[in-house]
């Protein structure tokens, strides 16, 4: 408790950051929706993109923030005492308190957001089926979930392997977001995609699905706790 405690001093700037970070992304969002749209009397309804800018502003500014600060964080905490089994439950517990602020936040402004568009431009918001009172909760755990364990694995290959496993990140990251296009462009892979959906029922259920993310969330947590039980503190 004592360490998480720490934990939450140390973090306290980036937990500005953070909220700071979050109602900037919501206003840009919101402003600009509100230029665009403001002339066309044809709308019927409002697009919540000062809340979808949140979202995705806050997944990328905790995803690089906490990474980053995990290097010295580490380091620092073992330096004072704590042992490798404190830092790691201490600074996944910090990491999941402040997304779970952060989600509440964004679900406060999203409430605020619809407010205004119904009083200003007369239009309801369109639903998203993640923002609904049943998705959005569901959203959050997998978001949280999701971004902890690839905090923790991220920061312990960094420490671990330093730039070369930054480098190896990068092109995981490139990989990532250019070769499913590439691939589907490929009339192998066409075909592929085409027999899936003319076959019948999806095997990918929901529940399959969810049983797959819980499993990687899992692995690459305890692949986190397995580098970082061995890491050496530098300096």
């Amino acid at each position: 408790m004592e360490m998480f405690r720490i934990q939450c001093k140390m973090g306290k700037n980036e937990f500005y950051w953070l909220i700071g970070g979050i109602l900037g992304a919501y206003l840009l969002g919101t402003g600009i929706w509100s230029a665009v749209s403001a002339g066309d009397d044809g709308m019927v309804r409002a697009f919540p993109l000062g809340t979808v800018i949140a979202v995705f502003g806050t997944v990328v500014a905790h995803l690089l923030g906490c990474t980053y600060n995990m290097l010295s964080a580490f380091g620092l905490s073992v330096s004072m005492g704590a042992t490798r089994k404190q830092f790691v439950r201490s600074y996944a517990a910090h990491g999941m308190l402040e997304l779970i602020l952060a989600c509440v936040l964004i679900r406060v402004l999203y409430g605020f957001e619809k407010i205004y568009y119904l009083k200003v431009f007369g239009l309801p918001v369109y639903e998203m089926a993640g923002l609904s009172a049943v998705g959005y909760p569901v959203l959050s755990v997998c978001t949280i979930a999701g971004l902890i364990a690839i905090e923790m694995f991220c920061g312990a290959l960094i420490l671990k392997f330093g730039v070369k496993a930054v480098a190896g990140l990068w092109l995981f990251f490139m990989a990532i977001c250019y070769l499913p296009g590439i691939l589907l462009r490929t009339e192998f892979f066409s075909g592929l995609l085409s027999a899936a959906r003319s076959g019948g029922e999806n095997p990918l259920t929901v529940p399959g699905m969810l049983a797959v993310f819980a499993f990687a969330c899992a692995a690459m947590f305890f692949a986190a706790w397995g580098m970082l039980r061995r890491q050496q503190v530098n300096g």
